[in-house]
């Protein structure tokens, strides 16, 4: 017995043999008489390939004659599952680019093609350098889990990029544990190719409730860091809008340290309840920055992956509600 290039045959599930594979088969076959034997094929690629056999025998007649008899098993191979990985933001909408030391989402999406139910023992997600994951641990999210045809199942995780390159670079590779029902374990190991790295000397983040209640202070805080090495000034400009009442500068210039953040917190008054468009917080470079190569679309470009546009905002709360952090008042002694 024999197969394509492309398969191993075995007698056990877990060994492969030289081929051609020898079959255990009786010495004898009576008239009628039926014979059935078992074999194991391990194929690496999807395809379609052929297990050829071949039976040796001579009738008992009183003179013995040699007979050869071949016969071929097509096979078709298809792969058990397909993988495919989305990078995206931390507000969860897709990049098209990585930041240096930027937060963003690895997505690995799993869509299983085999007519046989799969089980998942484990996935691993193993990063290599520039890509570092951004999580105190990295768990699997689907282990243990069984899967039929046609269905889909996808993990997160948190990553940032350490190193600037105008190509995608190799982040890792994602290794998926899986067998077939009552079926041997196997590995699957796909590297995972990462979007083109740019520099981006400032970084930014909001900190705001999950959501708010109508007639009820909430704090939002903005995170602007400096990456650089040199002092950043930006005018910022706060839009203020029907949906909320806010205390904070409207407009200002703000400097950062080299290598630092620097937060501006606003104290927000919703007016209405549903999901309510945020003020809109501007940003431009100071012409003191040129140096940095930071235009006005880069800047824009930043705050639209980092900051949420919208939030909920719930009806307003009967009672003696407990107020979440705001600003405190501040005592300024003035001397003359």
């Amino acid at each position: 017995m024999s197969s394509c290039k492309l398969a191993e045959l075995s007698l056990q599930p877990t060994s492969a043999c030289k081929q051609p594979l020898l079959v255990n088969s009786p010495k004898n076959l009576d008239f009628n008489g039926k014979v059935s034997t078992h074999f194991f094929v391990r194929v690496h690629k999807a395809c379609k390939c052929h297990v050829t056999v071949r039976v040796t025998y001579t009738l008992d007649s009183q003179k013995a004659v040699l007979s050869i008899k071949t016969g071929v098993i097509p096979l078709t191979v298809v792969e058990p599952f397909e993988v495919s990985t989305k990078y995206l933001s931390m507000l969860m909408s897709e990049i098209d680019r990585f930041y240096v030391d930027e937060e963003f989402g690895v997505m690995n999406y799993i869509r299983f093609c085999s007519p046989w139910t799969i089980c998942v023992e484990d996935t691993l997600l193993e990063f290599v350098p520039p890509g570092k994951s951004a999580e105190n641990s990295i768990a699997s999210q689907i282990a243990g889990r069984s899967f039929n045809g046609e269905e889909i199942s996808a993990e997160l995780h948190i990553a940032t990029c350490q190193k600037s390159t105008d190509q995608g670079s190799n982040l890792g590779k994602y290794s998926i544990k899986w067998k077939r029902e009552n079926g041997i374990s196997t590995t699957t190991e796909i590297a995972i190719q990462g979007l083109p790295c740019y520099f981006m000397p400032i970084g930014l983040k909001l900190s705001a409730p999950a959501h708010g209640f109508v007639r009820t202070p909430m704090l939002l805080r903005y995170h602007v860091q400096n990456r650089s090495q040199h002092l950043i000034q930006l005018d910022v400009v706060m839009q203020a809008t029907e949906a909320f009442m806010f205390s904070g500068y409207k407009q200002f210039v703000v400097s950062i340290l080299p290598n630092s953040t620097r937060t501006l917190q606003y104290n927000l008054y919703p007016l209405i309840a549903g999901s309510v468009a945020l003020p809109e917080l501007i940003m431009s470079c100071n012409a003191d920055n040129d140096s940095l190569g930071i235009n006005k679309d880069q800047l824009n470009a930043l705050i639209h992956r980092s900051l949420p546009t919208h939030i909920y905002v719930m009806p307003q709360v009967k009672g003696d509600p407990k107020l979440p952090d705001i600003v405190a008042n501040q005592k300024i002694a003035v001397t003359s």
